[in-house]
């Protein structure tokens, strides 16, 4: 069995972060789901807004995959 987290979990609908106030127990529950014999599945949304300084990094280190 897998429990599932969708984008709801992240902080701003932000990619790699984790809302403190709703979420911030979240390690937690991966790490209490997986004792169970249960898998965690993390959706990640691909879509990095622009106005984001992890946008701005992957862009600086040339990271993001380009259209030829």
């Amino acid at each position: 069995d897998i429990q599932y987290a969708d984008i709801d979990y992240m902080d701003g609908r932000r990619d790699f972060t984790i809302d403190p106030v709703n979420f911030g127990d979240l390690p937690a529950l991966v790490d209490e789901v997986k004792k169970g014999g249960l898998r965690f599945v993390i959706i990640l949304d691909p879509a990095i807004a622009n106005d984001y300084e992890t946008y701005e990094r992957g862009v600086a280190l040339s990271v993001y995959a380009e259209w030829a």
